[in-house]
């Protein structure tokens, strides 16, 4: 059974390819000028899409580091890897991260919070499909999604762009969702810390 923490993984691979879609998409719209009638406006709108998805990227990075470093600060080697297939997720990082939750009884909640990244990000792979380069994948399976784009590109189709635009607000709902999770999953992990250190110091 895939855990939260394999998924983890997963989901940080997945996050930099939607941005990258969305970035390239952005300059594409910005060399024709406009498309469908859309002005400078819709181009800020992409952009800001962007930087949404690379800011939830980065937090999530930022937690998983704090999370890997106390719970494994002698088998974590100081980074989180890109591949979402890299041991560290199922080895004994992974391992002491899960004992380390679940110490507190955190772990079930962190697996929800995970598995609903993944759930939102394969919504957004899906509203993006039209716009992927490459090969075409089930944007419902995110390994495929990394698989096949982790490290291609190409240009986009213009009935891409069509879908794009017709899915714009879908998008944007589905993003702050994903805030909305970011913000829990960061509350769960300093209150994990914070009962850790509480049950140490009535040890102590």
């Amino acid at each position: 059974m895939v855990t939260g923490i394999e998924t983890a993984g997963l989901v940080l691979a997945a996050l930099p390819i939607l941005v990258r879609v969305l970035t390239e998409y952005r300059i594409g719209v910005r060399k024709t000028g406009f498309i469908l009638g859309k002005s400078k406006t819709y181009e800020n709108r992409i952009g800001k899409l962007a930087r949404h998805l690379r800011l939830l990227d980065t937090n999530l990075k930022h937690l998983l580091t704090r999370v890997m470093g106390t719970a494994a600060p002698d088998d974590w080697s100081g980074e989180v890897p890109k591949d979402y297939k890299s041991q560290i997720w199922t080895g004994v990082v992974g391992e002491k991260v899960r004992a380390y939750l679940e110490a507190v009884e955190a772990f079930d909640t962190f697996e929800m919070i995970i598995l609903d990244y993944e759930d939102y990000l394969i919504d957004v792979a899906e509203s993006l499909s039209g716009l992927l380069p490459g090969p075409m994948v089930d944007t419902r399976d995110l390994r495929a999604l990394v698989d096949a784009h982790g490290k291609s590109g190409g240009h986009f189709k213009l009935q891409g762009r069509v879908e794009f635009l017709m899915k714009e607000s879908q998008i944007i709902a589905t993003v702050e969702e994903l805030k909305s999770l970011s913000g829990s999953l960061e509350s769960l992990v300093g209150n994990s810390d914070d009962i850790h250190h509480m049950k140490q110091l009535k040890a102590s």
